[in-house]
C-alpha cells in the first residue's frame, strides 16, 4: 500500500506535490519519509556558469526535520545527466549573504557533493507553514546549449514521530578572502 500526504512547492504560483510512503498497515515503520520533486527542466547558456533559475518556496503542512537530501541532473524525461551541469543547491529558510556570518536554518553544497546524509541524531528542523527555499544552481561549460533539470530527495521525519527531537544544526555561508571558491 502507498500512503499519500501533500508538500506545497510555489514558484510563481502553487503546485501540490504527492509523496508516497510505502508502508503496510500495522507494520512497524521508519519514521524517514522521502519526498521528491523535479523542477525544470531549464535551458541552459553555452559556456555559462551559476545559472540561477527562480527560487523555489516550499512550505510543511506540520513541524519536520530534513535529516537529508539527494539531487540528480536529469533531462525532460527523467534521464541522468552529467553532475558537472550541477552548481550549488540551498535548502533553507533564507538565503545566507556572503561574509555575513549570519547563521540561518539550511543547508548549502556544492555540485560535487550531490547529496547529503545528516549523522544520526542530528537534523535541520522546519517549523509547519514556514517558507524553506530551495535554490537550485547549474552550470553548463559546454560550448552547446543544454536542458536540465533537478530533481531533489528530501529525507524528512515528521517532528511529531521524535518526542525528543533531533538536535538542530544551522548552517553559515562564507568565503575565503582573495578566492572565488566558496567553504
Amino acid at each position: 500500500m502507498i500512503r499519500l500526504w501533500p508538500a506545497i512547492f510555489v514558484m510563481l504560483g502553487v503546485v501540490t506535490l504527492s509523496i508516497a510512503q510505502d508502508h503496510e498497515p500495522g507494520a512497524p515503520s521508519d519514521p524517514v519519509e522521502t519526498l521528491v520533486h523535479t523542477y525544470g527542466p531549464f535551458d541552459l547558456k553555452g559556456e555559462t556558469l551559476q545559472q540561477v533559475p527562480a527560487v523555489m518556496a516550499i512550505t510543511f503542512p506540520e513541524d519536520m526535520w530534513l535529516v537529508g537530501y539527494h539531487t540528480q541532473i536529469v533531462d525532460g524525461s527523467g534521464r541522468r545527466l552529467p553532475r558537472e551541469l550541477q552548481c550549488h543547491t540551498f535548502i533553507g529558510t533564507s538565503m545566507p549573504q556572503h561574509h555575513s556570518h549570519e547563521n540561518v536554518t539550511g543547508i548549502f553544497s556544492d555540485g560535487y557533493t550531490p547529496g547529503i546524509d545528516l549523522p544520526v541524531g542530528f537534523g535541520i528542523f522546519f517549523k509547519s507553514g514556514e517558507k524553506v527555499v530551495w535554490n537550485p544552481m547549474f552550470n553548463n561549460r559546454d560550448a552547446r546549449k543544454a536542458a536540465a533539470a533537478m530533481r531533489i530527495e528530501l529525507n524528512v521525519i515528521r517532528a511529531k514521530n521524535l518526542p525528543q527531537g533531533l538536535k538542530p544544526l544551522e548552517t553559515t555561508f562564507r568565503t575565503i578572502r582573495g578566492s572565488t571558491d566558496l567553504y
